[in-house]
């Protein structure tokens, strides 16, 4: 048996939805997520090329004497911490817009 139907206060009129902050919430969420994710990466490429520049060395196969091993890692953990860093953040919005649509339903006010 289904629940109560919620009442509608049809005296209370619903506020306009501000689509400007919502695109920039969302543009925003994904970049600090890149951010977040870039940085994280930065910082494990860093450690591990400090850690074990032969990994590196062996991977490009580079005979340079100027080879930075660290400068190196940092690069590609930005890169590709960065790189991940967007689809997590788009991930997260659709969940959080997944999450305000089914709120809205469950409370009747959506529209």
């Amino acid at each position: 048996m289904p629940g109560p139907v919620p009442a509608l206060d049809y005296a209370t009129p619903r506020q306009p939805r501000n689509y400007a902050r919502m695109l920039l919430v969302t543009i925003g969420t994904v970049f600090v997520c890149s951010v977040v994710f870039g940085l994280g990466g930065a910082a494990l490429g860093l450690i591990m090329g400090l850690v074990s520049p032969g990994y590196y060395r062996t991977v490009f196969q580079n005979s340079d004497p100027n080879f930075s091993p660290a400068a190196v890692g940092f690069g590609l953990g930005l890169a590709e911490g960065a790189a991940i860093g967007v689809p997590a953040g788009l991930v997260l919005v659709f969940i959080l817009v997944w999450r305000e649509v089914r709120l809205a339903q469950a409370t009747g006010s959506a529209r």
